[in-house]
């Protein structure tokens, strides 16, 4: 938090930290009515809504802001992070979370469920755990500053993250909030929010696309290399084929000739 204090040029104190905090939260929230709201006056299905939003917030985070962050890197200025984030990014950040959080605004308030309230916690509290924990291990693993891409703005290690869940995941943050949406929905038991949570899913292909080709501009050859490595949005399997073979090489090779050859053949 102090580093990201810093590049905002705010003073580094608790006051300030909760203000940060507090002012996230009040733009989410105020987006997040604003797509209710809208999808009303329109008379439009909220699903439709929440699809616009997606590939308006989407176009930006492949487009726009990287061309504004590359038209930023050609006008230095003292604070190239807070005009960043006073620009785009509290509003990015923002939009992304108010899409997340949507299906249990939407199913909160309704009577009709599709599922038991039994079945609905069975299914949807498992999941609001583990994609917490995902988002929890992706924060702690990059630090609050480099989640809110402060280091893409000031000078500093831009090394890719390869510790903690960045060792089987890239996309830990963005997954395990679209698994919480989705069980959050589902404890709902309300059709409209698992619709929504469904859609939340669904973004996260595109999301990992975008996302690489805006780290690999950002980091270069070394995040290429990380992503031929590890899954985007699942673990892949042949890191752990690498790993067992890397296992067998060393046994093997401590093995006389004739168990040996019987290793490589297993």
């Amino acid at each position: 938090m102090t580093e990201l204090l810093d590049a905002l040029n705010w003073r580094t104190s608790i006051g300030r930290a909760m203000g940060l905090i507090a002012l996230v939260a009040g733009v989410t929230l105020l987006v997040l009515v604003s797509g209710i709201a809208l999808a009303q006056s329109l008379g439009l299905p909220m699903p439709v809504v929440q699809a616009g939003i997606w590939a308006l917030w989407l176009t930006w985070l492949g487009t726009v802001f990287p061309r504004n962050r590359r038209h930023d890197q050609r006008t230095p200025c003292l604070h190239p992070y807070r005009r960043a984030f006073r620009r785009e990014i509290l509003f990015g950040i923002a939009v992304a979370f108010s899409q997340l959080l949507r299906p249990a605004v939407i199913g909160l308030p309704t009577d009709e469920r599709a599922l038991p309230f039994g079945s609905s916690l069975a299914i949807g509290f498992p999941l609001l755990i583990t994609g917490l924990s995902l988002v929890v291990l992706g924060v702690a693993a990059l630090g609050i500053a480099r989640t809110l891409f402060v280091h893409e703005y000031v000078r500093a290690d831009r090394a890719v993250t390869t510790v903690g869940i960045f060792r089987v995941l890239r996309h830990p943050l963005f997954v395990g909030g679209s698994m919480a949406s989705l069980g959050l929905a589902i404890c709902t038991g309300a059709t409209e929010a698992m619709e929504l949570a469904a859609l939340n899913v669904c973004v996260i292909p595109i999301y990992a696309q975008l996302e690489d080709r805006r780290c690999c501009a950002v980091l270069g050859p070394a995040y290429a290399e990380y992503r031929a490595a590890v899954g985007g949005t699942f673990p892949r399997r042949r890191i752990a084929i690498a790993q067992s073979a890397l296992l067998t090489q060393i046994v093997g090779s401590r093995l006389p000739t004739g168990l040996r050859a019987l290793v490589k053949t297993q």
